[in-house]
């Protein structure tokens, strides 16, 4: 008889090479998603959620998430530096992406609230379209009844990044318009803001029948829309970011979803990690 004797050592090298091959084979079939503001309080949960299908990077000014990051996905998640306004900072990280997703935003002077919430992400959107990412998702803004002077730059940046979707992809680009995004929220990798604690009863009380018929009114409706958790944001994103639809027609528009259709999205589409 003959017999191959090797050693407890040689063993262990030749599985984790066996290993890291059958890894790497995985994360090559896999697809990939961009996530331009991935580093925040959304942008994060996002990215996590992302990670059940795709592997995914990040694109931020400063990289690094604000707060603890962790994704239980066996996806892998890379926090990379770039400016959504400079496209030479970030457009490698472009290529080859099947879903470009944006979810910059920020609160300041009209101007500042016009470009970081309209420009940054328009610019995004417009370098995924050059780079041939074929399916583009946005975190919008519910479309409050609110007078025009409120908090004008945000929703004008906002209906701005929508409008130049309609241009850029049509019936390729999904928009999420949450209310209140209701969640943990960190300031820094130490210091958290439970936003759950108002965000999670008001939802249950404002989702009820009862209350449906106010926050369609001027105004007034605004206190009555029902805040969504930013998980639900995020499994929306990635039945956005698969294709999924509410409706299934041959229209040319952007699909826009409200608290509702996210609920919705999320109820009707089963996604294959």
């Amino acid at each position: 008889a003959f017999r191959i004797v090797i050693s407890h050592q040689t063993y262990a090298l030749v599985r984790s090479l066996s290993t890291s091959v059958v890894s790497s084979q995985e994360s090559l079939n896999r697809p990939k998603a961009v996530v331009f503001g991935g580093n925040g309080y959304v942008g994060t949960n996002i990215c996590a959620e992302l990670a059940k299908v795709y592997d995914v990077v990040s694109i931020s000014r400063s990289g690094n998430p604000v707060g603890p990051f962790k994704s239980g996905s066996q996806g892998k998640v890379t926090f990379q530096k770039g400016d959504a306004l400079q496209p030479d900072t970030y457009r490698e990280h472009l290529s080859g992406a099947d879903v470009a997703v944006a979810c910059i935003g920020g609160f300041g002077a009209n101007d500042f609230m016009r470009k970081i919430c309209g420009d940054t992400n328009i610019q995004a959107a417009r370098a995924a379209k050059a780079a041939g990412v074929p399916r583009f998702v946005f975190v919008s803004a519910h479309q409050y009844s609110l007078p025009p002077v409120v908090l004008q730059g945000y929703f004008e940046g906002k209906r701005a990044v929508e409008a130049e979707l309609q241009s850029l992809y049509g019936r390729n680009a999904t928009v999420l318009q949450p209310g209140f995004v209701y969640g943990t929220r960190y300031v820094n990798k130490y210091m958290a803001v439970p936003l759950s604690i108002i965000g999670a009863p008001m939802r249950s009380i404002l989702e009820k029948p009862g209350f449906r018929f106010v926050d369609v009114l001027p105004v007034v409706g605004t206190a009555f829309v029902p805040p969504v958790s930013v998980s639900t944001v995020a499994k929306a994103t990635l039945a956005a970011a698969s294709g999924a639809r509410i409706e299934d027609d041959a229209s040319d528009k952007i699909v826009k979803l409200d608290w509702q259709g996210m609920k919705s999205i999320i109820a009707n589409t089963k996604i294959r990690s």
